[in-house]
Parts: C-alpha cells; sequence; structure tokens
C-alpha cells in the first residue's frame, strides 16, 4: 500500500470544510424570511422564468399592464437574461400597515408591487389571453393609492415553516377568486414580448404553481 503524503490529507480536509460550510450558508438563506419592505424577485421553479412585468398592456381582458415570466440566464435556451423589470416590493395586506422588517407570516396576506412601475399583481375573472384561465395583471389607478382586493394573496408555505422562507418553494394564492399564480412554458407570448411566458392564475394545483423568493434586496427581520 503507498502512503497518503501530508499533502493529500490536508487538500481532503479542506474540500470537505468548504462542502460544510457551503451547506451551511445554503440553509442559513433557506433559514431566513422574506420581510415586508424587502424588493425580491420570484423565481417560477419549473421554468426557471423570473415574475416580471413592463409598461405594455393586454389587448384583451382587462387591457392592464402585462405580467409575464421573463426567462433567465438559467431558463429557456440562452435567454434574454435578469431584467430590473423582475423586481417587487413585498407590502402587508389592503388596509394594515406591515412595518419594514417584519417577517412575513405562512397563510398571511401579501400584495407584491412592481418596483418599476408602481403597479401591484393583480387578478381578477378576465380570462388570460394565451391559456384561457384566469388573467394576471399589474394594476394601479390614481382613485386606488393602496389598490384593491384584487392585489391582496396569500402565501402558502410547506408545513414545516412558520414564516415565509427565501429559496423555498411556496405558492401564492389569490384571495379574491381562490385561484393560484401559475406559469406554463407551453404559453408563450410572440412580438413584442417574445419568449416570455405568460402568468395566469388556475385552480389546478400542480407544479405550475410553484414559486420561490431568490436574489433581491432584503430588509433584516426585527
Amino acid at each position: 500500500m503507498r502512503p497518503v503524503s501530508t499533502n493529500s490529507v490536508l487538500l481532503a480536509l479542506a474540500v470537505m470544510l468548504l462542502h460544510v460550510l457551503a451547506l451551511a450558508s445554503a440553509t442559513a438563506v433557506a433559514d431566513q424570511p422574506v420581510t415586508c419592505g424587502s424588493s425580491i424577485k420570484l423565481l417560477h421553479t419549473q421554468t426557471k422564468g423570473q415574475l416580471h412585468s413592463m409598461d405594455i398592456k393586454y389587448n384583451t381582458g382587462s387591457m392592464q399592464q402585462v405580467v409575464t415570466a421573463y426567462p433567465g440566464t438559467a431558463g429557456l435556451g440562452s435567454g434574454p437574461g435578469p431584467h430590473p423589470g423582475s423586481y417587487w416590493l413585498v407590502e402587508g395586506p389592503l388596509g394594515r400597515a406591515c412595518p419594514r422588517g417584519t417577517p412575513v407570516p405562512c397563510g398571511s396576506q401579501i400584495r407584491l408591487k412592481h418596483a418599476l412601475t408602481s403597479t401591484r399583481l393583480h387578478s381578477h375573472l378576465h380570462r388570460s389571453p394565451i391559456s384561457s384561465t384566469q388573467e394576471v395583471s399589474a394594476f394601479a389607478h390614481p382613485s386606488l393609492p393602496e389598490g384593491d382586493s384584487g392585489d391582496v394573496w396569500v402565501v402558502e408555505c410547506s408545513v414545516k415553516h412558520k414564516f415565509w422562507p427565501r429559496d423555498q418553494i411556496v405558492r401564492l394564492m389569490h384571495h379574491d377568486t381562490g385561484s393560484f399564480l401559475a406559469s406554463n412554458a407551453r404559453y408563450q407570448y410572440g412580438h413584442p414580448i417574445p419568449g416570455q411566458m405568460e402568468v395566469s392564475a388556475t385552480t389546478s394545483k400542480n407544479n405550475d404553481l410553484h414559486w420561490m423568493a431568490t436574489e433581491g434586496i432584503y430588509i433584516p427581520p426585527n
């Protein structure tokens, strides 16, 4: 048997230590809650698209601002990459303040305000343009500075979590209609937003409903 050199042993120990530290770091992030006042990106885990909006209106249904799943560099094919239109500000429920840094409990109501256009993630009973499920839009009106009940979503986590966890799958249920925020790579737009995927709401419970809070500017929990 050939003797094992001291350098080989030290290298193996160093690799093991780095692996343990990486696992600990990932666990630490996953254990951190999403907090009110944070500006986050929501990743659709099936398509790797980011929840996204821009100042383009639907030409059917509500005629409100379009919401899509924007394919990033880890998404469909080469994809157009990251985009600032994918940041959403976490707000508390309609009519109730949620101080910055307050962890969002699982099962609680939230609103998501689009950072670039100051509209809020919204749904209603209009049909979505491609899948003919429930339309999801980004909505704001000068007469409703705090929005309306169509902006309210409920965070559904796995049973082991007390607060909305970062980097873990959740579902977002529309409070008014009981439908869930969804996307699917089969439903893609053409011009003027080619490759972006439809975001809609549905009552069908499958992997199309899985979202994850990933990168962003997170307010530390208080």
